[in-house]
């Protein structure tokens, strides 16, 4: 008799999966817990920083993911480098690059970092929500054209997530790339869109526009303008403006 070997539990599944249409989503299943286990024996041993950095660019694409979430789920993502390297090592797995952004976002230190973490992210408008709500400041748009890459990004396609953007750039003194991206492709006066956006703010807000108010001839108009039609509201803006941008006001 001769003797056939049993196929195995992996085996079995693929083959069962063969002209279904599930091939590839057995074989995903079958990398995630791979992947999993890996993380597990990482966190049994204690691995590293530098274990772990070194292994998330080196190995199978398995080992490459676990060693960078590990990495993500201890904080110790520690600067750009470390987070490029640990997305790249995600590339093609949408679940473990929502897991790794999530985890990392705290080393995204730069407007084009942010932009290839938003494109990755595809349509994850959730967590991509969650990355704009805890994002470095210095990693917000800084002009018209780094406000339109984060806008092309599939995730910002929702007026409630160019809402939630433009809140987070008030709130951090960075208006005035929002406004210059609108008067672009709008085609709306500078002045209107001006007015529209500072009527809508806090003193507090108005008052963290530096570039804006030291370089919108409109936007340094209309503070100027409170100082008749609203004087409370004027002084209280000048006292909460940094003392370089105060000085432009009497």
């Amino acid at each position: 008799v001769k003797y056939v070997k049993s196929p195995s539990k992996v085996e079995a599944r693929i083959r069962g999966a063969v002209g279904t249409g599930t091939v590839s989503g057995e074989l995903g299943k079958l990398h995630e817990q791979q992947v999993r286990r890996e993380l597990d024996e990482l966190k049994k041993n204690k691995a590293s920083y530098s274990e772990a950095r070194a292994g998330m660019t080196s190995g199978n694409q398995a080992s490459r993911q676990a060693n960078a979430m590990y990495l993500a789920q201890n904080d110790d993502i520690r600067n750009a480098s470390d987070f490029r390297d640990g997305l790249a090592a995600m590339a093609g797995n949408a679940e473990f690059t929502s897991e790794f952004v999530k985890k990392s976002q705290g080393a995204i230190d730069n407007v084009t970092d942010l932009a290839t973490a938003l494109n990755a992210l595809g349509t994850d408008s959730k967590t991509a929500a969650a990355v704009i709500d805890k994002i470095n400041p210095g990693a917000l748009p800084a002009n018209s054209a780094d406000y339109a890459s984060i806008l092309a990004a599939p995730a910002f396609t929702s007026p409630a997530s160019q809402k939630q953007l433009q809140s987070k750039m008030k709130k951090e003194g960075r208006i005035s790339s929002v406004i210059d991206h609108e008067v672009r492709t709008t085609g709306a006066s500078m002045a209107s869109v001006v007015d529209r956006h500072l009527d809508s703010m806090t003193v507090e807000e108005i008052a963290k526009q530096d570039s804006l108010l030291r370089s919108n001839p409109d936007a340094h108009g209309y503070v100027l303008g409170l100082r008749t039609s609203d004087p409370a509201k004027y002084q209280e803006i000048k006292n909460k403006m940094k003392s370089g941008t105060s000085a432009l006001f009497p």
